[in-house]
């Protein structure tokens, strides 16, 4: 008897998730063939989000050794960290970077059996856990440290009435008020013999903002108050008085 051959069979093809084809019975999680331009896609991809991995822990590294950490927030503003916040943050920080790695590596490795190969949530998600950590230990911090106190500097007596005109400026910062960087000049109404209050949150006062004051008078009961704005200031507020301020004003700017 001779064995006839039967006809020939092929053996069936699967497709796999990046398209590429392969047998059907090949090992669960084998790499397909690369190719020179696969290669390369993925050391492209692969290098930049690397690269911003990098930049992102740099970052992070000089902001908390500096006491400088800041990021960005809403309308094109930064919010600080300073102190412990800045290094709960920056741990966050880290955690997102090493999300941003396994997000771009972790796919390409072959899956373990039990394993979902989720590593980037978990860090995505503690990252932003501890991002909003340190933003709640900032701004209890910062209450709590950030203070403020007014020092008088001149007086302008009324001609008609036995009040003043009180110049004083803000000084507000943490800690120590007097290492302010941006002083807010303010004007009240006082009687000549009284001293500036402690506490003015209820006293009407006319906020000079971003100006400064150039010259103070009276006439006929009215207060007038020439100003200037501050040379830094691109897009400053102008002056602004309480609607309750007792005696009328006006704000000429220079």
């Amino acid at each position: 008897m001779h064995n006839v051959p039967g006809p020939k069979t092929s053996m069936p093809v699967a497709v796999d998730t990046d398209g590429s084809a392969k047998t059907a019975g090949s090992p669960v999680g084998q790499r397909p063939v690369s190719t020179p331009a696969r290669n390369f896609s993925f050391w492209a991809k692969r290098s930049v989000i690397f690269l911003l991995a990098v930049l992102l822990v740099a970052y992070g590294t000089y902001g908390v050794i500096t006491d400088t950490l800041v990021l960005p927030a809403k309308g094109g503003g930064t919010f600080g960290f300073h102190g412990y916040p800045g290094w709960v943050c920056y741990l966050g920080l880290l955690l997102f970077a090493g999300a941003m790695l396994a997000e771009a590596f972790d796919k390409e490795l072959p899956a373990k059996k039990g394993s979902s190969r989720k590593i980037h949530i978990y860090l995505g998600t503690s990252a932003l856990l501890l991002t909003a950590l340190a933003i709640a230990l900032e701004v209890h911090r910062s209450d709590k440290a950030y203070v403020c106190t007014d020092v008088e500097y001149a007086r302008v007596r009324s001609p008609e009435k036995a009040v003043s005109a009180v110049i004083f400026t803000r000084y507000c910062a943490e800690y120590d008020p007097m290492t302010s960087k941006n002083p807010i000049q303010m004007i009240m109404v006082a009687k000549n013999s009284e001293t500036l209050p402690s506490n003015l949150q209820r006293t009407p006062v006319i906020w000079m903002n971003d100006n400064d004051i150039d010259g103070v008078s009276w006439t006929e009961g009215k207060l007038f108050v020439r100003y200037r704005a501050r040379e830094h200031v691109k897009k400053g507020i102008a002056p602004q008085a309480s609607s309750d301020f007792p005696v009328p004003v006006a704000l000429v700017r220079r």
